[in-house]
This record gives structure tokens, sequence and C-alpha cells, in this order.
């Protein structure tokens, strides 16, 4: 090979190798590599916290359909997704929330009820078994009495407010969930909806367009832009 095209390709292979470490350090620099949750996910999981860490960091289970994804891709992806300084942002309309009894439907991991039930009573609901066997085991460590968490439909009923944070966005059919889901909520029961339509993921629907129709249908109506009141 003529040294100038030897030179030529070397020279590729240190840029490739550069935009690659680039990209981690962009990822690692939006993500609380030291979060609490990496701790607990790795005492949990019982393997090297920097094994763990890594795997939260360099997730990709977002790129995969719901069908493609395993249980420990969910706990991984999560984990990630809790961890951004982001997440914050969809906390901090609750912050204010003081004695209330709270549904968090589609919890996840845990991360927005362990916050909110310093103040408040808070049941965090999800279909994923894992997840909510993660979430527990984050609830008992801290001993936080008034988080609970479940994997079985609750009773809608007895909540004063229920929050979706990004879990509206994963229903294909919102349309028909959203209305079976009003008709079983009292009236003047507040929702928080944090919605990722516009997160153009293999595992996201983009509702955007028909959201407002499908509050009215349901028989909602939004005060703003993340809140919306059942009449």
């Amino acid at each position: 090979m003529p040294v100038q095209t030897r030179l030529v390709v070397e020279m590729k292979e240190t840029i490739g190798k550069f935009i690659k470490r680039m990209r981690h350090r962009c990822k690692e620099s939006t993500i609380n590599a030291e979060s609490g949750i990496i701790l607990d996910l790795a005492e949990f999981l019982g393997q090297p916290i920097a094994e763990v860490r890594d795997k939260v960091i360099y997730c990709r289970e977002f790129r995969k359909s719901e069908s493609e994804r395993t249980s420990d891709g969910w706990l991984y992806d999560i984990a990630q997704f809790n961890s951004y300084d982001s997440y914050e942002e969809r906390l901090a309309p609750l912050g204010g929330l003081v004695g209330r009894k709270l549904l968090d439907y589609g919890c996840g991991i845990g991360t927005a009820v362990l916050r909110l039930s310093h103040q408040n009573k808070v049941v965090g609901y999800d279909i994923n078994p894992k997840l909510i066997e993660f979430a527990r085991y984050r609830a008992i460590k801290r001993g936080l009495i008034n988080a609970t968490f479940i994997t079985e439909e609750p009773d809608l009923s007895q909540f004063d407010i229920i929050t979706f944070i990004d879990v509206l966005e994963h229903f294909e059919d919102l349309h028909t969930f959203m209305c079976k889901f009003g008709a079983r909520l009292k009236r003047g029961t507040p929702i928080y909806h944090y919605n990722s339509f516009k997160h153009r993921i293999l595992a996201h629907y983009d509702h955007s367009a028909e959201w407002s129709g499908i509050l009215d249908d349901a028989g909602f109506i939004p005060f703003n832009p993340l809140w919306s009141i059942k009449i």
C-alpha cells in the first residue's frame, strides 16, 4: 500500500476512534454516572458497580421494539433514563404536592414514587414484575413506608392525583386506553401527563396531533400542557 494511502487510512481510523470517544463522553456528560440508581442496581443484581455503570451508560435497549426487549434490558434502559439530568424536569412540577394519595401509572423502577413518598402516600403501578421488584428493593433500602409498588391494576377512585411520566407514548391505541381510563376515574381527579410523543424510537407512538381530542373524548379538560382534570 502506498505511503500516502496508508496515512489516509490511519488518519480515518484515528478520527473514527476520536469521534467514538467523544460520543461516549457526551453520553456520559448527560447522565449522573454516580447516581444512586446505578449503585442500587448493582446491589440488586449482585454485579460490580463499574460493570453496571457501563451497562447503564451505554445501554441501547431503547432502539429495540417492545417484543425484543428483555427484563434486564428494561432495567438498564430505565436506569439510564432516570439518571439523565433532564429527568428532574419531569418531577419538578410535582414538588409542591404534600399530604396527597398519588398513583404513578407506569412507574418503572419507582424513581418518581420514591421522591414523592417523602411527603405523600404513593402507589407505583407497572406491568413489568422485574421493574417492580427493583423498585421495592429501592424503597425498602431507604425505609420509605409511604411507597408501595404493585403489578395489579389499581382502583383508580382511591387516588387524589394520577401521574403519567413518559408512559402514554407507549400505547399504540391511546384513544381506547384513555377512554377506558377516564371511565374508571372519579370526577375532579387531576392527572399529570409528561408525554414524549415526539421522541421517535421503536417503542413510542406519536399522538401529539390527536392528543387534545383524546383528552376531550376521555372526559378531561386540560388546564395547562402538563395537567388535565376529569369532568
